[in-house]
């Protein structure tokens, strides 16, 4: 099972996870409202939002600028105001007016 890079937020913790020492198990109310399918970034998404969170890691490094602008541009489409986007640490946004950069490879949506 993956490990968490740090501990859940404390106030959620109970809710969303079961820990046993340094892991944790989501409970199955999470489990259930979460899908991980193939998806052509190109293509029609066939997902509608809003979403508080996409994670979208070690992908765009292989798309030229102006195909990522655009990409970044659908997430934000289909995030909530306020929503994360994760990508990975091999990439970085350029200037965006959707997103905002809040960490290393975090970004939050711009209302």
């Amino acid at each position: 099972m993956p490990r968490a890079s740090r501990p859940i937020c404390g106030e959620y913790t109970d809710e969303v996870a079961t820990s046993a020492g340094a892991e944790y198990r989501m409970r199955d109310g999470l489990k259930q409202m979460i899908s991980f399918k193939q998806l052509n970034l190109m293509g029609d998404w066939p997902m509608r939002g809003p979403f508080d969170a996409i994670f979208c890691r070690n992908v765009m490094i292989y798309f030229d600028l102006p195909t990522k602008a655009r990409l970044i541009d659908r997430y934000a489409e289909l995030l909530r105001p306020d929503g994360w986007l994760y990508i990975g640490h091999s990439e970085s946004l350029s200037k965006s007016a959707t997103a905002s950069l809040v960490g290393r490879t975090v970004y939050r949506r711009v209302k």
